[in-house]
């Protein structure tokens, strides 16, 4: 699957003793009515799993597109019921154009906001 949006946060990388390396990052995929003009806040979250891509020449607003594998698992969770986790695992990643040749972003992006 591929999605072209902007750049809204890159988090940290994150490596655990088992050498797994994570790192997630947020695409603004905010959409408009086109009648309206009513906004659609929408943020994505995906991982880039043992460093597939290379996020650090990344700027925040660059319009990229991700192609990405829906990934969905059922677990035993604390209770003793089953539950059911899924990401976006990301594993390419073209830059479309760069922030500097776009508008602004118009909103001060936090985890909070998701």
């Amino acid at each position: 699957m591929e999605i072209t949006a902007r750049l809204a946060e890159k988090g940290e990388v994150k490596q655990f003793e088992s050498g797994f390396i994570t790192q997630n990052f947020f695409l603004d995929a905010t959409r408009f009515n086109q009648q309206t003009g009513e906004k659609y806040s929408n943020y994505l979250k995906f991982q880039n799993n043992n460093e597939k891509i290379d996020l650090s020449p990344l700027e925040l607003g660059d319009l990229v597109k991700v192609t990405f594998s829906l990934r969905g698992r059922f677990f035993a969770n604390s209770e003793g019921g089953q539950s059911h986790i899924q990401s976006l695992e990301a594993y390419k990643l073209e830059v479309v154009k760069r922030n500097a040749d776009l508008p602004p972003l118009d909103y001060a992006f936090n985890e909070s906001n998701n």
